[in-house]
């Protein structure tokens, strides 16, 4: 189901890298440096619409903190409901939300993770014209079904007495004129058993499965294909599959089995020289190398150990920490927060360190790329619209004027009008004004409750009802 759902958006960002691969000379790794500057174009317009909304939150974050203020020390449920609608209200009448402008942060995340996605499919996105992949596969898995082959010919796994080394002083491996073997070890026998074992593996890693393996125990020619596409089950198979041919695994599957032991006559038998990608195929591809070392962009860093492919997460923490910095000096946000210029541990340091993990010890470096081109990017970004936008600034003057406000607010009252020939109201109370002396000739005044009896006739402009319950008639009294 998510492969139906992504897969028209990773087609979208795959022929994008496709051409920034084209417009690179075939460079991957400047291939994705246009990719996030294409991204960081196109989702430019967000970025401004987030920068206004939070200097719209910057202007109204003071008289947020005035409502948190007049609640302080409150904490029941009630009183926390009613500062919490205060502000809300608050944030309505200001035309904001206090989640504006989270759409490109919320963005960024899907946004790596279908790169990821594009990445694991070099063939499809990346590689110059339309290369049959399927066609690719099959040839990946005849090249391993010849080395599987191989070791199956040579007869080194159908020893019954293996050599020890206590007892012979035989080479190791050596075959004798009709192809099957002199002396071998327990310790070889084992060895050739894992490399054979490793090759079936990958053979249904790319797709094969048992009903692909004929009654000689062989795997059919061409039994990958549209009616047998296994490989689409697994997500990374295209990604080892590229892995495969930049790598020139052929060349180094040879060399393993020949060193365990197969000789050279088995071995080009079973794997002839035809037996191979085409260079056409070889030449589609871009160049994945990186720092013009031998790691590519496709290793991830955790499996290659020490080696230069460790500065992508030592520089993605950096500049993660940067930005961090950057936004809480600039963020319209920090500079009417008290607490935001300091930020807290999670954000400065736990996110960065999170960071550089997933770097180092999941993703592909190609996604660490990524990674530090859009993070120094968003820093320019961010400077560029503290220009084109600045950050409001909150004066101490201004502050008390929002709390003068705070405190000059009063109910809101409801203005009757009487017509003089109206009496419906003669029995409606109203309560006397503070310092209202009731002297009007035109109302009645119950002593007991300190509230007028409205009167028809009444024109004093004073007569506003700030809580107005209806006086019980008499009649209702007597019974």
């Amino acid at each position: 189901m998510c492969s139906s759902i992504f897969g028209p958006i990773n087609t979208v960002f795959g022929y994008l890298l496709k051409f920034c691969c084209t417009i690179s000379g075939g460079y991957y790794i400047l291939a994705l440096f246009f990719f996030t500057l294409i991204m960081q174009i196109l989702l430019f317009p967000l970025g401004i619409k987030q920068q206004k909304a939070s200097i719209k939150m910057a202007k109204v974050k003071p008289k947020e903190m005035l409502i948190r203020e007049k609640y302080s020390g409150r904490t029941d449920r009630v009183t926390q409901q009613k500062m919490n609608m205060e502000i809300q209200e608050l944030y309505r009448n200001e035309g904001t939300s206090m989640f504006g402008g989270c759409l490109p942060l919320l963005l960024q995340l899907p946004i790596i993770i279908i790169l990821w996605s594009v990445i694991q499919q070099p063939l499809t996105y990346t590689s110059k014209g339309n290369v049959d992949v399927t066609a690719q596969y099959n040839t990946a898995a005849m090249i391993l079904d010849g080395a599987i082959a191989s070791i199956d010919d040579s007869g080194l796994l159908n020893t019954d007495e293996p050599k020890t080394d206590e007892t012979s002083e035989a080479v190791s491996g050596e075959i004798s004129q009709t192809g099957t073997p002199a002396d071998v070890s327990a310790e070889q026998r084992d060895k050739l058993k894992q490399i054979r074992d490793s090759y079936v593996g990958l053979i249904k890693s790319f797709g094969g499965s048992d009903d692909c393996v004929n009654s000689s125990g062989r795997y059919k020619t061409d039994f990958i294909s549209a009616d047998n596409a296994n490989y689409k089950e697994n997500s990374r198979a295209e990604f080892s599959l590229v892995q495969f041919i930049i790598y020139n695994y052929r060349y180094q599957i040879i060399r393993e089995i020949e060193d365990a032991g197969v000789s050279r006559e088995i071995i080009e038998k079973n794997m002839p020289e035809s037996l191979d990608f085409s260079d056409e195929v070889k030449e589609s591809l871009p160049n994945f190398t990186y720092l013009g070392g031998s790691e590519t962009l496709l290793d991830t860093p955790k499996n290659k150990g020490f080696s230069l492919l460790l500065l992508i997460p030592l520089v993605i923490f950096l500049t993660s920490v940067l930005s961090f910095v950057v936004n809480q000096k600039l963020s319209p946000m920090a500079s009417t927060n008290p607490n935001g210029a300091g930020g807290g541990f999670l954000l400065k340091w736990g996110l960065p360190l999170f960071s550089t993990y997933l770097a180092w010890a999941t993703f592909p470096a190609a996604v660490g790329m990524y990674w530090i081109y859009r993070t120094v990017l968003q820093i320019g970004q961010t400077y560029l619209l503290s220009k084109m936008y600045p950050v409001p600034v909150v004066t101490e003057a201004e502050l008390e004027e929002y709390k003068k406000q705070m405190k000059a607010k009063k109910k809101k009252t409801i203005t009757i009008e009487v017509d003089e020939d109206d009496t419906s109201y003669d029995h409606l109370a109203v309560k006397k004004q503070p310092g209202e002396n009731s002297g009007s000739v035109n109302s009645e005044t119950d002593s007991s409750s300190g509230y007028d009896m409205l009167k028809a006739d009444n024109t004093d402009v004073k007569s506003k009802v700030d809580w107005a319950p209806l006086k019980e008639d008499d009649d209702k009294k007597k019974d």
